[in-house]
């Protein structure tokens, strides 16, 4: 029933189902019904699943060529938006990794992180509407290419093929260096009560909170 081998990302959202992406696919397990609602492009091929936020009512899905709105009400489960435009980003990169805090969004994509905010998603179909970062306008990054993106001791940290940074807004935006691992390509990052763990080629780690 699972209509794909090729899986990306699991979550349980806030009614206890479970929702899977995949290869054109995203699933909702509500047991034992497994329930399959396809990702295709204009021509019928599968659109790649990256990754997939609770928010309510609603799904936030990374895929290959952008983000996606899905309304898990509506018709029983549907598409609500598309977004593919992210200020000055490259349209339609892919979507690794998708941060929510309260009424912002933080997007992980192929070239670079983009922040907005979400309480009224018409409103992210303008770039204008997103602030992004990548490697020309903030060279301290070294990458575009984000895998991971979340939030910990008031710092956006970002996972790159190329090491790991923590974005400091307090004044004038700045992405800080984090010395452990860099160079390397990290594939993953978890908050834990008060550590982020870390992983990369060859390195697994973990910044304790300073409190």
């Amino acid at each position: 029933g699972l209509g794909t081998v090729d899986i990306t990302d699991i979550i349980i959202d806030t009614s206890g189902n479970k929702w899977v992406t995949g290869m054109g696919r995203l699933l909702r397990f509500d047991n034992p019904v497994i329930e399959q609602f396809p990702f295709l492009d204009q021509n019928n091929n599968p659109i790649k699943l990256h990754t997939v936020a609770d928010d309510g009512d609603f799904l936030w899905i990374g895929t290959e060529i952008g983000l996606v709105l899905f309304s898990k009400i509506d018709d029983g489960g549907q598409i609500q938006d598309s977004y593919t435009l992210f200020d000055g980003l490259n349209p339609s990169p892919a979507v690794f990794d998708i941060y929510l805090d309260s009424n912002t969004i933080w997007i992980a994509t192929s070239g670079g992180l983009a922040v907005a905010d979400k309480s009224n998603p018409k409103e992210l179909k303008s770039p204008a509407n997103w602030k992004t970062y990548d490697r020309i306008r903030y060279p301290e990054l070294h990458a575009d290419s984000i895998k991971r993106v979340v939030e910990f001791e008031g710092l956006i940290y970002a996972a790159t093929d190329s090491g790991l940074y923590g974005l400091d807004r307090t004044t004038v935006d700045t992405f800080l260096v984090v010395p452990l691992g860099q160079g390397s390509s990290f594939t993953d990052l978890k908050v834990e009560n008060d550590s982020l763990f870390f992983y990369s080629t060859g390195v697994f780690g973990v910044i304790k909170d300073s409190v």
